[in-house]
């Protein structure tokens, strides 16, 4: 397990519990992740998808405006979940 996977298995489950405050409150729920991020495969996170009954959205920064610094468009591949 890497560093990075270590500290998703650590923070994860604080994550949820303030998702679950939140949403206890009427607030929203939003995780953003590059589309092909392997986190989105995570059982932990496929199951907090399921629990919640959250819907995912997929698209490119393009579409957003996302400029390079040359002002060409950026197709950066972004996926929300909510």
């Amino acid at each position: 397990m890497d560093a990075h996977d270590k500290l998703f298995h650590e923070l994860f489950p604080i994550v949820e519990r303030i998702c679950a405050e939140c949403l206890k409150y009427g607030g929203n729920i939003v995780f953003e992740w590059p589309t092909h991020n392997d986190y989105w495969k995570k059982p932990e996170v496929v199951a907090f998808v399921k629990k919640y009954g959250l819907y995912d959205v997929n698209f490119h920064g393009c579409a957003l405006g996302l400029m390079s610094k040359g002002g060409n468009p950026i197709k950066k591949p972004w996926r929300l979940i909510t």
